[in-house]
């Protein structure tokens, strides 16, 4: 794993945005490798044949104009939707991106999207050797309990939003949910982004499991009272893992917890210099970064 010190934060590159038109496709991963990039945040999902490919959301529609769930089709399908497109700009498989980056130096934060498929990565991650390269991140606390449960040496990153109680949980969760049904109506999508929120019951099991589901379409994400605790806490910490937050939620709370959890901070939401320069305030480990001007702020 790369080594941070305080005060200066690894810069990745989040879902390889700004490098190509959509994000994750090969030619914005050869773009960004050309770049000199040296970190990456991809997120992964499931095809109905079980395949693994690079897509932030449930759906095709932001990223392609295509109105389904990936979930309801094939890799060969996805691949060939759009025959007019040209192959580099079409979607990633994680087989694919494995490839492209097995002789870089390319550190990897792989962010899963759907439960019942740690074997399945874990398995491709050890037959490219990369295990000393890459940090599984989550919303989902059983993929990360799975994981560790695989491959217990491997980094681990919870994604979640932090709270102060359940009247806040109430108040967020209604307006991401007023956000969603807005942008469902503007965009006329037929297939939209349906979330499932959770409060502080994040060492529960089998709450959020994908394969329970004849047929995918939600994504489970959780509100929670920090410090964390229990099983997913101890994990974490024995991982030498992150709490991963947007970085308006970041304070001297969750900053003192953290390193007394033994925890890093990494956080999203960073769009511009400004935002770094914000970050580069606090005892912040690592930035994901929307756009290529802001990584290059690095060097």
């Amino acid at each position: 794993m790369p080594i941070v010190s305080k005060n200066s934060p690894l810069f990745i590159s989040h879902r390889l945005k700004g490098f190509d038109a959509a994000d994750a496709t090969p030619r914005g991963l050869y773009s960004a490798i050309n770049a000199g990039i040296t970190a990456i945040e991809i997120d992964l999902r499931i095809t109905k044949d079980k395949q693994i490919i690079i897509n932030h959301d449930s759906h095709l529609f932001k990223q392609f104009g295509i109105d389904k769930y990936i979930a309801a089709l094939t890799l060969y399908e996805i691949e060939h939707l759009q025959p007019n497109i040209a192959e580099d700009q079409r979607v990633l498989s994680l087989l694919h991106l494995f490839e492209i980056i097995a002789s870089s130096s390319i550190y990897l934060f792989l962010d899963i999207k759907e439960y019942g498929y740690e074997v399945q990565i874990i398995k491709l991650i050890d037959s490219f050797g990369l295990s000393d390269r890459v940090t599984i991140v989550s919303w989902l606390p059983e993929s990360l309990l799975k994981v560790h449960e695989i491959a217990p040496t491997l980094p681990l990153c919870f994604s979640h939003y932090p709270i102060n109680n359940y009247r806040e949980y109430l108040l967020r969760k209604t307006i991401i949910k007023t956000k969603n049904y807005i942008d469902k109506k503007v965009t006329n999508r037929k297939s939209p982004e349906q979330i499932e929120f959770h409060f502080n019951n994040y060492n529960r099991v089998n709450f959020s499991r994908y394969d329970a589901f004849e047929y995918r379409g939600n994504d489970y994400e959780h509100f929670v009272i920090h410090p964390l605790k229990g099983k997913l806490a101890d994990v974490i910490s024995a991982s030498a893992g992150y709490i991963c937050i947007h970085r308006g939620e970041i304070s001297k709370p969750i900053i003192k917890n953290a390193a007394a959890q033994g925890f890093r901070i990494m956080c999203y939401g960073i769009v511009n210099e400004s935002h770094i320069n914000q970050m580069l305030k606090h005892d912040i480990d690592a930035l994901l970064i929307d756009s290529p001007i802001g990584l290059l702020h690095q060097s």
